[in-house]
């Protein structure tokens, strides 16, 4: 079904699915310290 879908783009769904989860579980992240846990090189 998403066989031509770019795996950067399934990675991105799937970050914004953790980050609404996390809002609604958690508290919401700001985008940097979110980004900064998923990406710790930059």
């Amino acid at each position: 079904m998403f066989h031509n879908v770019p795996y950067d783009f399934l990675w991105f769904l799937k970050l914004t699915f953790y980050r609404i989860k996390s809002k609604r579980d958690e508290g919401a992240l700001g985008c940097e310290e979110f980004f900064k846990c998923v990406n710790p090189e930059h």
